[in-house]
């Protein structure tokens, strides 16, 4: 191993870089109608999800509230918390008031149409 590979390993176990992914995974499938977009979502609920569009930009955004009971207990380690995690994919053509979506198991299934492209058209002159 280099010392450019050295380098770049050790930076990226830096406490820094650690628990940086902010993200989920998501798939895209093309369709003839359309798309099928699924994001990995696990542990997440309907009320923590927000899933929007602004022209062609498709944008899943989830607020992970952490759950505040009062207990007694002292940590020794914790990673649980509240999160903010956002996606924005740009899908262009698509017809925004015919988006569906579901949440079903952690998976989030988002159906998009194309939009109805209009035929070509000549136009008389007079």
């Amino acid at each position: 191993m280099t010392l450019y590979d050295n380098f770049f390993d050790d930076m990226f176990k830096d406490e820094f870089f650690r628990g940086y992914d902010k993200s989920f995974n998501i798939d895209i499938l093309k369709k003839e109608d359309g798309y099928d977009l699924i994001a990995e979502l696990p542990g997440i609920k309907k009320d923590e999800l927000n899933v929007s569009v602004d022209k062609d930009i498709l944008t899943i955004k989830v607020i992970k509230k952490e759950n505040k009971e009062e207990n007694n207990y002292n940590y020794i380690h914790k990673e649980i918390s509240e999160k903010e995690l956002e996606r924005s994919i740009r899908i262009p053509n698509i017809d925004t008031s015919s988006i569906s979506a579901k949440l079903e198991d952690g998976i989030l299934k988002i159906n998009l149409k194309n939009k109805e492209l209009q035929d070509k058209k000549t136009i008389a002159i007079e």
